[in-house]
């Protein structure tokens, strides 16, 4: 199926309108960033019955498209404690195997079929699709944070980390949700390269407006790009641009970044061929509201090692833990109120090839269906140099593009 720019909008809104019919149904989308290393502009996967599987379970030959919860992290290092309860629980890795699968490449303009048969598209949906408010409740309000962050840097100041990321939860109950219409108002608020959408059965809809990508494995090139340092849009462009400069200068902004490179360095360092790991640190990202720095570490894996083995080599998303990282995620469980169930993990795809690209779940909501319960994080990485008021007003800037009340 070939078709124009000009046709692009109203193709994708039948893509995703056919996919909303399915008990499981993924959309990943690269909102028309330039990337240069994914593969794709658009995968829709669809699963007719609510069938799940473990990441084990997912074998050569097929696609699949789910998560890795940050749990995962316990199973990859026994000795962390044991996860708590969630506000909405998800299995250290969950998948669905697709039964049709349709593809847009980066370079085309034309609908591939990659497993299954072509569909039949519905109509485009007439009018917007507008998402119900969501009032948020805060688990770790400002007088906490506080006390939370004054242990960060005693840990900080004793040797046992040198850099965490301390995150904030939001929930709300909402009894019922247009999952797909709030996804796609998150998106349109601030377009991402890496959103995806994902629905397993009535248990749980992840809709992620994430900018980062944890791994992505093509062709044995392993590429993870950490992002760490951030400055809010202003509105007139001298402003903004004096602003991005400013980021991209600012010395603790850039020491959190080659930090968290470093750290990405070490941890391809366990599934590459030695003298292949390079890297590109404190590039600027700028998305709708937020400029960011951003590293892009890259490697190509051993031969001995098997793609699945790489991810396990490099999860969780150190930028989303901090340094050393199994210290750093025994802290996270000491300080947060709960699991972080797929927060902070990553969602993405496995082709019938073994490669994959899977993103860092943040920017993003998860929701049970069936008890109605949602829940979004906002955090920030804490160094000995940090200064609580401006990292607690960095974790509301990145709330207000969850925000709709």
């Amino acid at each position: 199926m070939v078709f124009t720019d000009a046709e692009y909008p109203t193709l994708r809104a039948r893509l995703l309108a056919w996919a909303s019919g399915f008990a499981q149904a993924a959309v990943l989308d690269s909102c028309g960033s330039a990337d240069t290393y994914g593969a794709w502009r658009l995968l829709v996967a669809v699963r007719q019955d609510a069938a799940t599987l473990p990441a084990e379970a997912c074998v050569p030959g097929a696609w699949y498209f789910g998560g890795i919860g940050y749990a995962y992290g316990q199973v990859i290092e026994p000795q962390l404690p044991k996860p708590r309860k969630a506000t909405v629980p998800f299995a250290p890795t969950c998948f669905f195997r697709a039964e049709t699968v349709l593809g847009i490449p980066r370079d085309h303009n034309r609908v591939l079929l990659l497993a299954g048969r072509m569909p039949d598209l519905p109509p485009a949906p007439l009018g917007a699709r507008v998402p119900l408010s969501l009032p948020l409740t805060d688990l770790m309000d400002k007088a906490l944070y506080r006390e939370r962050f004054a242990q960060v840097r005693e840990a900080i100041r004793t040797g046992e980390v040198y850099e965490l990321n301390l995150c904030r939860e939001l929930t709300a109950c909402v009894p019922q949700l247009d999952s797909l219409a709030l996804w796609e108002q998150l998106i349109l608020r601030s377009p991402v390269p890496m959103a995806a959408y994902l629905r397993m059965g009535e248990e749980f809809v992840l809709m992620s407006a994430s900018p980062e990508r944890f791994l992505l494995h093509r062709d044995r090139l392993l590429v993870t790009q950490p992002i760490k340092g951030t400055a809010r849009r202003l509105p007139d462009a001298p402003s903004d641009t004096r602003q991005l400069h400013a980021l991209q200068a600012d010395a603790k902004a850039r020491a959190e970044n080659l930090m968290i490179a470093d750290l990405a360095r070490n941890d391809l360092g366990r599934s590459c061929v030695p003298g292949t790991i390079t890297a590109l640190t404190c590039q600027p990202l700028t998305l709708s509201t937020l400029h960011h720095l951003v590293s892009t570490v890259l490697g190509i894996r051993s031969p001995e090692v098997t793609p699945w083995e790489a991810i396990r080599a490099t999860f969780p998303p150190g930028s989303m833990t901090g340094a050393p990282k199994v210290r750093a995620q025994e802290l996270i469980h000491a300080l947060e109120p709960r699991d972080r169930g797929l927060y902070s993990g990553a969602a993405g795809y496995i082709a019938p090839n073994q490669d994959f690209d899977f993103n860092v779940v943040i920017r993003s909501y998860v929701y049970n269906p069936m008890q109605g319960a949602l829940s979004t994080h906002v955090g920030g990485a804490i160094t000995w140099d940090s200064d609580m008021e401006a990292e607690f007003a960095e974790t509301e800037t990145k709330a207000m593009a969850l925000r709709f009340e």
